[in-house]
């Protein structure tokens, strides 16, 4: 398992965008969800900056 971007459905705007999947942020492969705080599309790139994400766990995720 690894750390990648896809699209999901932000629960907080109900919207499609390309979210953080962060591997092994919960526990051994046990997925968090991050999620842009200012509702732009989430970058590998920018992982450093966690405190601009807010992060849900896998289960309350739908995937698009």
């Amino acid at each position: 398992m690894s750390t990648f971007v896809e699209i999901a459905i932000n629960p907080k705007t109900g919207k499609s965008q390309l979210a953080l999947f962060i591997d092994d942020y919960y526990g051994l492969h046990r997925y968090g969800v991050g999620f842009k705080n200012d509702s732009t599309d989430a970058s590998l790139y920018d992982i450093e900056n966690k405190d601009s994400y807010t992060v849900y766990s896998i289960e309350e995720i739908k995937i698009d």
